[in-house]
């Protein structure tokens, strides 16, 4: 069963090295901030509820800023959904290796955002390889060993909520500028 689990990283790992480099490839130069953001995506973790209330909260706070924003939530489970007003992925989404795939995700994959923003307290494999899917021009989340997954990523205590997480997110984006120049 460790043979298998390591091969299974293994293609995890060479998957999402091969999605880095295209993304630094495909990248275009220029400054993305906070404030010139007018495209965003939120990925979050739909199985809390109280996760969906502050993300739609969050998301009203963006719209009155003048931001188109697009929800995409992660059910930890196999059940299909409806009338839900975001859009969603769950376990029958991610393949044997931890490789997000599939039509829920698909017309997310053809669009181009601004910001990006992992709205999970702790990073998992699955929306790691989502966020190195999604086309955008800045991308942040927690804390994560994939350091280049993320052009900003915030560090939290354990006791955090998805409120702090999203508050010092939005702080942090504020106060820089990032450029998105790549180096080779």
């Amino acid at each position: 069963m460790v043979f298998i689990s390591k091969i299974k990283e293994n293609i995890y790992k060479k998957s999402l090295a091969a999605l880095i480099h295209k993304n630094q490839s495909r990248k275009k130069s220029g400054k993305m901030t906070f404030a010139a953001a007018k495209k965003v995506l939120l990925l979050f973790d739909a199985s809390c509820l109280d996760n969906e209330k502050a993300l739609k909260r969050y998301k009203k706070q963006l719209k009155e800023q003048g931001k188109k924003v697009a929800l995409l939530g992660y059910f930890d489970d196999k059940e299909s959904r409806e009338n839900l007003s975001f859009a969603y992925y769950n376990k029958k989404n991610i393949d044997w290796a931890g490789r997000v795939k599939g039509t829920q995700i698909a017309p997310f994959l053809k669009e181009s955002y601004d910001l990006l923003i992992n709205a999970n307290l702790v990073s998992n494999q699955a929306t790691e390889y989502l966020v190195c899917l999604i086309d955008a021009k800045l991308k942040a989340g927690p804390a994560s060993t994939n350091t280049q997954v993320y052009d900003l990523m915030i560090d939290l205590p354990a006791n955090s909520n998805l409120t702090t997480l999203l508050e010092q997110i939005e702080f942090y984006l504020k106060k820089i500028n990032v450029s998105t120049s790549v180096t080779a």
